[in-house]
């Protein structure tokens, strides 16, 4: 046999650049497609499963199947399509063939809110039958590298076991790595290339597999000492991230007389504090699940109580948002923004959710607006109508800005919003509007700013801490 027939278990991301083997890609959400794409453009032909099957249209088409993902991408994906470095299929089948070297398990771990194993077992289950099959499995193992954020222990209590039970044995049969992705896509000065990436791998020669095809568009990678090491570090980084989060929020609840995020500002001058600020709560698939994924991962959850008193400080500062606007009195409500962060279609554990359903229960008139989606996806997701804040905010006498979206700047919407001439409140998560000029009748605050979620006329020692201090807002 010839050195490509029989290869060495650490060259995988030589045989990959041979052409003779492809990459397959299990979920075509952001992490999948983005990885699909770059291999794509280092020249390293890919097939994306996904069972939706307009995603895979659009993949197929040359378009991008998650909106807002070219702008932090910035690849044509036509000429890859075009010379069949990237393609596409509904069908499990297709990308279950031998020209497959690598599989990367891209595929959700949540689902409302909540950890969700069964699409990566399905995934699992899936490659273990076909490895099964496969006659010289011993000669060219599989490598399988788990992109998804995994629950600690779910290699050990999930992925080996499905493995065994189909008489597959990891590190000679198939090649396990595990790699929760980080993403960059709140950061335009990352990329992948120069993003830190953590990976390991199971039995001999596993960890090499993996470091030689993630090498292929990574620069930075750090290898942990066991798969166990690398399920906890994206866990424990963005519970971290979580437990920060909650207590400046909980900073701005304690003291509301005060500017927070002036302090906020001022205290991470020291040199070794990370600068977190007060808002709406965290949401998206990281932050708000990890300490979730912690708690059902640990052996002795109960030590962890840090974690799930950032979780329902979470959840208080959204209802404390609802209930500001009710207490202010306030008769009808514009959210903008459904996703939990600028320029992403993610709504998972989107602050708007939580507030505008407790609005909404209280018999306060709510309407969501986000340009990321249809008012079809808003009427599924809240049950409630959509707007376009650049027409007309008549109908409202209040608007929360959950989401820092480009088009919130857009010059029509900032006409709009600042011609207002009558009582109205503006709540803004993100201090995107915090520079502009407001009529006197407009109530601006941002989050963390004195008394944003207290009615300074109702709260009279509140009103006379601020007045005696920065000024009301």
């Amino acid at each position: 046999m010839s050195e490509v027939d029989t290869p060495r278990i650490s060259n995988y991301g030589d045989l990959l650049r041979t052409g003779r083997f492809r990459v397959a890609v299990w979920g075509v959400g952001y992490i999948g497609y983005s990885s699909l794409i770059h291999f794509a453009e280092e020249g390293v032909a890919g097939i994306a499963y996904d069972p939706d099957e307009a995603r895979v249209a659009q993949v197929l088409g040359g378009e991008y199947p998650v909106p807002g993902l070219e702008d932090w991408l910035r690849i044509d994906p036509k000429p890859l399509v075009e010379k069949g470095l990237l393609s596409a299929t509904s069908d499990p089948q297709a990308v279950l063939g031998e020209e497959q070297l690598v599989d990367l398990v891209c595929v959700p771990t949540e689902r409302e809110g909540r950890p969700w194993s069964f699409p990566l077992s399905d995934v699992m289950t899936r490659l273990a039958k076909s490895i099964a099959q496969q006659q010289d499995r011993h000669v060219r193992p599989r490598l399988v590298i788990v992109e998804s954020t995994l629950e600690p222990g779910t290699v050990d209590r999930q992925v080996l076991p499905i493995l065994a039970e189909h008489g597959v044995e990891a590190g000679r049969d198939v090649l396990l790595g595990v790699a929760p992705r980080r993403d960059w896509f709140v950061d335009p000065s990352r990329t992948l290339r120069t993003l830190d990436r953590i990976y390991s791998g199971h039995g001999p020669g596993g960890a090499e597999a993996v470091e030689s095809v993630l090498g292929i568009l990574c620069d930075r990678l750090h290898r942990a000492s066991s798969y166990r090491v690398a399920e906890l570090v994206k866990c424990v980084e963005n519970a971290y991230r979580h437990a920060a989060i909650s207590l400046a929020n909980q900073l701005t609840l304690g003291f509301p007389e005060v500017d927070m995020d002036e302090v906020l500002d001022l205290a991470s001058t020291k040199w070794n504090m990370q600068r977190y600020s007060p808002s709406f709560g965290a949401g998206g698939y990281c932050i708000p699940l990890a300490g979730q994924y912690l708690l059902q991962g640990a052996s002795r959850p109960d030590s962890l109580g840090i974690l799930r008193a950032a979780f329902d400080g979470d959840l208080q500062i959204r209802q404390e948002v609802a209930e500001s606007v009710i207490r202010r009195g306030r008769r009808s409500v514009g959210i903008l923004g459904l996703a939990y962060r600028g320029d992403l279609k993610v709504s998972v554990m989107s602050p708007s959710l939580h507030i505008a359903e407790v609005l909404r229960t209280r018999g306060v008139p709510v309407k969501v607006s986000d340009p990321y989606y249809s008012a079809r996806e808003v009427r599924d997701l809240t049950g409630l109508e959509t707007f376009d804040p650049a027409a007309t905010l008549d109908e409202f006498d209040t608007l929360i800005v959950n989401t820092d979206h480009r088009r919130y700047l857009e010059r029509d919407v900032l006409e709009t919003v600042q011609s207002i001439s009558r009582d109205f409140l503006i709540l803004d998560n993100y201090g995107i509007w915090k520079d502009l000029t407001w009529p006197s009748g407009t109530r601006y605050y941002r989050a963390g700013a004195p008394g944003w979620l207290a009615s300074l006329d109702d709260r009279p020692e509140i009103l006379a801490a601020v007045n005696a201090g920065s000024g009301r807002p």
